[in-house]
């Protein structure tokens, strides 16, 4: 019968057993995930944006980076909060 969870025989390398929290929280923190949204004005870059809204905890955005929509990119930026920024057109990027 499956449970839902793929059975996996332990090795010598798995490591020190952990207590469920423990389990729970290495689990937590492995899929913590970082990224990088190129394009994120457009409609793909705007997609995975709501799609990183929709689960939070599980990704952070560190840089966005926009051809020339800045009123989309200062709600981004507000939003996400990202360390680096770049806008693609150089008559455009005071914000």
């Amino acid at each position: 019968m499956y449970s839902g969870t793929p059975s996996r025989k332990n090795s010598p390398n798995d490591g020190p057993k952990r207590e469920p929290e423990q389990e729970k929280e290495a689990l937590v923190t492995q899929s913590f995930r970082k990224l990088s949204i190129l394009g994120s004005t457009g409609s793909i870059g705007r997609q995975c944006l709501a799609v990183v809204e929709s689960l939070p905890g599980r990704f952070g955005v560190v840089a966005l980076a926009a051809g020339s929509n800045l009123d989309e990119l200062a709600a981004q930026i507000e939003r996400h909060r990202p360390e680096i920024v770049s806008v693609g057109d150089a008559a455009k990027r005071t914000l």
